[in-house]
């Protein structure tokens, strides 16, 4: 699953959809999202409070809107229960921001962190906040992220860069892995650029 960089609005659903764990691509993903959605109430129950007859409207609905290129096409009815079902911004599905919230894309925009990483270091905020020794690992994860962040720069970029090395070469980055030589230039250069 990408960031959720999405052209149409079917594809940001789908992306939507897989997020929320359903499998797009196995049938039954349309009835799946149409009872999940009646069931929470994002959507009343529509055909004589009928919730099969509902479920099969439903459905049929979000297979149509899978296939559809715009917002603008889709009830406002829709919108609201989609927004409210997956919890993003209108916007997100009208293809005004990138990121399913608000919050996301300025995160993503200011920090360069992607949607996952968001979302994981929500996640582990969450655990950490719970209390019992089971949950430590995920406060000692937060902690130790915020303390190299505000730890002396020159200790940051020593412990950091070498995890960025290994990142560049698990992942293979379009940009090569620096040198001990580049690194320590890198360093240099990133110091007098901090203090001139």
């Amino acid at each position: 699953m990408s960031n959720g960089f999405k052209n149409t609005f079917g594809q940001r659903l789908e992306y939507l959809m897989q997020a929320s764990g359903i499998e797009i691509t196995k049938k039954g993903a349309n009835a799946e999202l149409a009872r999940n959605m009646l069931s929470k109430g994002c959507l009343p129950f529509y055909v004589n409070s009928d919730f099969k007859k509902s479920c099969e409207s439903a459905r049929s609905r979000i297979e149509n809107h899978r296939k559809t290129d715009f917002a603008t096409s889709i009830e406002g009815k829709w919108l609201k229960a989609y927004c409210d079902y997956f919890k993003c911004s209108a916007d997100y599905l009208f293809g005004y921001i990138d990121y399913p919230s608000h919050i996301e894309t300025d995160i993503a925009s200011v920090t360069g962190l992607n949607s996952t990483a968001i979302k994981i270091l929500e996640k582990w905020h969450h655990i950490g906040s719970l209390k019992g020794q089971d949950y430590s690992w995920a406060r000692n994860c937060t902690r130790a992220i915020n303390d190299l962040l505000e730890e002396d720069i020159w200790f940051s970029h020593e412990v950091l860069l070498p995890i960025a090395d290994y990142c560049v070469k698990r992942h293979r980055y379009e940009e090569p892995a620096l040198s001990d030589h580049e690194r320590t230039k890198a360093l240099k250069d990133f110091r007098l650029a901090l203090f001139t």
